[in-house]
């Protein structure tokens, strides 16, 4: 479910050609968290501990990306890459399950043009704090429940969920990245 923000945010945002000129990480998923220290020294230990870890993470995900056939899986691995940090973490959604912090650091109000929700169950607050606070217009997935958890005036549901490109269940229901 955490893929709901990022798909929603960053990837169909980039990769549709929305990002905006301002946003240094406009085609970038993955940022650290910058952390607040009173000395110097314990802030320096701290980055370069958070960019060693980040940097594996990045360098795993990438391996995994490379091992894949070209598509569109591969080029959402592919945008998952450290590449700055973050200063400020917004949580929207539940408190719980369902509930996601995403980096506000570059994101503008009008940089956003939609929010895509994959596998909202029986709760999905995520959808409505999105559409209240950004006024885009929301696309909710998931085949396991008949209608949306939330409703929010610029939200659309469909009853699909989300299937590999060339594997998966026949069904009119599961649809690919491609063609979500």
């Amino acid at each position: 479910m955490a893929l709901r923000a990022l798909l929603g945010l960053a990837f169909f945002r980039s990769k549709l050609g929305w990002a905006s000129e301002g946003s240094p990480s406009a085609d970038c998923l993955l940022q650290k968290q910058r952390s607040v220290f009173r000395d110097d020294a314990s802030r320096q230990f701290s980055d370069l501990h958070g960019d060693l870890q980040g940097q594996a993470l990045s360098k795993k995900i990438a391996a995994l990306a490379d091992s894949m056939e070209p598509g569109v899986t591969r080029d959402l691995l592919n945008s998952f890459r450290i590449c700055g940090s973050c200063k400020d973490f917004r949580r929207f959604g539940e408190h719980l399950d369902g509930g996601y912090l995403i980096c506000m650091d570059h994101l503008a109000k009008g940089d956003i043009q939609a929010a895509y929700s994959m596998g909202i169950d029986d709760h999905d607050l995520w959808s409505k704090d999105i559409y209240t606070n950004y006024g885009v217009p929301v696309f909710q997935y998931d085949c396991t429940v008949d209608k949306a958890a939330q409703d929010c005036d610029s939200c659309s549901f469909y009853k699909s969920c989300l299937k590999g490109e060339d594997d998966g269940v026949e069904d009119p229901m599961n649809l690919t990245l491609k063609q979500v």
